[in-house]
């Protein structure tokens, strides 16, 4: 039983994913989810926005169904295992360490920011051309249903109580 932290979040795919191949040629993704809170100070009562950049990392066949999928901008929520990397440093020898979100599940829906660079792109595409409609048929007048009375003496009487 893997008894790791589990979280959930949401946020905005910072830099492009990086995709990487293991030497077992396993696919393997990284990528940073800006998340953001605030924060009340308790002396004077004012409140900041912060950001907090988490690190996600997926190896395997979903690796490989997300690269296709996930680039900078997109809003992704993420379900994963927060894991512990550690290591020392070469030059300094000191022990460091830093967390990593684990990907069991990612939702994502594509939105991309509107920068000129991307609405230059977009205007390059061709129009979408418009759809051939039928005209409309002519409308009919509603069949109107005689209503009559229903009363309690006109129901079957069958039942067998």
């Amino acid at each position: 039983m893997d008894n790791r932290p589990v979280t959930n979040f949401s946020g905005y795919i910072g830099a492009h994913p990086e995709v990487t191949m293991l030497p077992s040629g396993v696919v393997k993704i990284t990528f940073s989810v800006a998340t953001n809170y605030t924060t009340i100070d308790s002396q004077t009562g004012n409140t900041s926005e912060q950001v907090q950049w988490n690190t996600c990392t997926c190896i395997g066949e979903y690796a490989k169904t997300l690269s296709h999928y996930l680039k900078s901008g997109t809003f992704v929520v993420i379900q994963g295992r927060v894991l512990l990397n550690q290591w020392v440093d070469k030059v300094t020898q000191e022990k460091r360490s830093r967390t990593v979100i684990g990907i069991d599940s990612c939702t994502f829906v594509e939105t991309v920011k509107r920068t000129p660079q991307y609405q230059a792109e977009e205007s390059e595409q061709p129009a979408p051309q418009p759809k051939a409609t039928r005209a409309p048929a002519a409308k009919k007048a509603p069949v109107q249903k005689p209503q009559t009375p229903v009363y309690a003496h006109d129901l079957d009487d069958d039942l067998p109580f």
